[in-house]
């Protein structure tokens, strides 16, 4: 089932905000904000595998991850708007193309795009993201940020990262997932260490072993290295 769209929860983005401190917006604008570049680069993955790879993969299924990712993405912008107006998603914008942390990010979403296979594309943007990306940067880490102030917000963003990879349709070998697996941990790293600091590795970790029983078959081991 497909999360509600911002356009139609708008108000309730705009109350959530509306309740948060001046310091909350701020580490939430700087933590959240650019993410909305990844989801919309997944957006477009998933629609290219939709129009390039129907025969072999589910149409109906390609569409909703699609869709799914254009939601996270329009919902992160509002979020944005609602904190800052243009302001705020302007500085996103310039931390995304060149503050340290986001970098490995970019990259990664950037070469991920570049790939002339739609479904390897897809797989790294959706699979590997929703995997070891999304569930660290969800309603919990907002809750982190922002206490009580933020659980219209995280209750909104769960909804919205709640969607797993287990019934994506895209499979890959098993040395094509170890390197996607590698390169996107250590992209991820330095995102979620704004949020989650020493226990980061920790939940890597343990993402990593639930990704592998999602997308390897006979619950095969996957190795995760950070560097």
């Amino acid at each position: 089932m497909l999360a509600p769209s911002p356009t139609t929860d708008w108000h309730r983005i705009v109350l959530g905000c509306a309740t948060l401190s001046p310091s909350t917006r701020t580490s939430i604008a700087a933590v959240w904000v650019p993410l909305r570049h990844v989801g919309w680069a997944a957006s477009l993955s998933a629609t290219g595998l939709t129009l390039s790879e129907s025969i072999r993969h589910p149409l109906t299924r390609s569409i909703e991850v699609g869709i799914l990712h254009l939601h996270r993405a329009r919902f992160i912008s509002a979020v944005g708007w609602a904190l800052g107006g243009a302001e705020a998603l302007r500085s996103a914008q310039g931390a995304w193309l060149d503050h340290p942390a986001w970098q490995g990010l970019r990259r990664y979403t950037e070469d991920a795009l570049a790939l002339s296979d739609p479904s390897e594309r897809a797989f790294a943007l959706s699979v590997m993201l929703d995997g070891l990306l999304w569930p660290q940067l969800g309603g919990d880490a907002l809750r982190r940020f922002g206490g009580d102030e933020a659980v219209m917000l995280a209750e909104y963003l769960d909804a919205l990262i709640e969607p797993s990879t287990t019934d994506h349709p895209i499979r890959v070998n098993t040395a094509t997932l170890a390197e996607w697996a590698t390169r996107a941990a250590s992209a991820s790293l330095p995102v979620i260490e704004q949020v989650w600091g020493r226990e980061t590795d920790q939940r890597l970790g343990a993402a990593m072993e639930k990704l592998a029983v999602w997308v390897l078959p006979d619950g095969e081991a996957l190795a995760m290295r950070h560097a």
